[in-house]
């Protein structure tokens, strides 16, 4: 549906919980999602390792809606040695229709 690949500079970013370093990427046109259908998203980030989240949650809720964190299927390789609890993106923006 989208993809975005390019080189993406860490910065400071602020959220509710405090702040992290971390890189912002935007995809140049809006994404459709769907009620009841699932999607995937990942990144594969190379260079120096990277500090990732720790503790995550399988899903969350955010004005009506839920995002549920699995364990990908279907890539051959584990990037990042990420999972459920570890790794996952630590802010999603978005928007209801």
């Amino acid at each position: 549906m989208a993809s975005k690949a390019g080189q993406f500079a860490s910065k400071l970013l602020e959220c509710e919980t405090g702040s992290y370093y971390g890189f912002e990427v935007l995809f140049d046109k809006n994404v459709h999602l769907k009620k009841h259908t699932t999607y995937e998203m990942w990144a594969k980030i190379r260079g120096p390792d990277s500090l990732r989240g720790e503790n995550g949650v399988s899903s969350i809720k955010c004005r009506d809606v839920t995002f549920t964190f699995i364990k990908n299927k279907h890539l051959a390789v584990d990037f990042n040695a990420t999972d459920v609890q570890k790794g996952q993106f630590p802010e999603l923006l978005f928007a209801l229709k």
